[in-house]
């Protein structure tokens, strides 16, 4: 009872954040022109929640599968996410991790549950095209429902697009995961940091 109603509360907590965050910026982008964007090459291990420097009205849902077969049973993994910008430089996200696990073993059950809940928002905060710079701030919200806990995920990222199509980027903050069992939290510190080379005349 007690982890449903902390998980209530940080749920409430997260959705009250993104819509103070929505508020604030929107009041501080009326009657302004669209800003400029630039682009950076997304890196495939640590997905962003949106486009940095997102414009508003741009929206993106995504489908993943896994399988992994082991003796005692096959696991298949889904992921959906439906990522969007609300107003200019902010993106938000919401994904779903579904895990289907079919026994091989007689007499055990196959299960079919709800891994993991993700809230993010994400805003870029600094764009410069003559720069080829941009930065952003964001926070990433975890409902871990097989573990029993949630994680709070503050984070960072500077991007730079250099010429002849090469890209840097990096992303860090801290992590702070809660176990509803023992009441503890752990912090990790994540930095990831990313080099591309994008194909010329691939993209607009």
């Amino acid at each position: 009872m007690e982890n449903n109603k902390l998980t209530s509360q940080c749920l409430r907590a997260c959705l009250f954040i993104c819509a103070l965050a929505t508020s604030v910026v929107s009041l501080a982008q009326e009657n302004k022109s669209l800003p400029d964007k630039v682009h950076h090459a997304e890196p495939l291990y640590n997905d962003l929640v949106r486009d940095l420097g997102a414009r508003k009205g741009e929206k993106e849902f995504n489908v993943g599968a896994d399988i992994k077969r082991m003796r005692s049973a096959d696991d298949f993994g889904y992921l959906m996410e439906y990522e969007f910008a609300p107003i200019d430089r902010l993106g938000l996200e919401v994904e779903t991790d579904f895990t289907y696990a079919k026994s091989r073993i007689a007499n055990v059950p196959s299960t079919n549950q709800l891994e993991r809940l993700r809230l993010s928002s994400q805003y870029s905060f600094y764009v410069s095209k003559k720069k080829a710079t941009t930065l952003a701030v964001g926070y990433t919200q975890i409902f871990n429902f097989l573990n029993g806990g949630t994680a709070f995920n503050p984070f960072f990222i500077a991007a730079k697009n250099w010429y002849n199509n090469w890209h840097t980027l990096i992303c860090t903050g801290p992590e702070f995961a809660y176990r509803y069992s023992s009441s503890r939290m752990n912090m990790i510190w994540q930095v990831n940091t990313s080099f591309h080379y994008s194909i010329p005349q691939l993209l607009n």
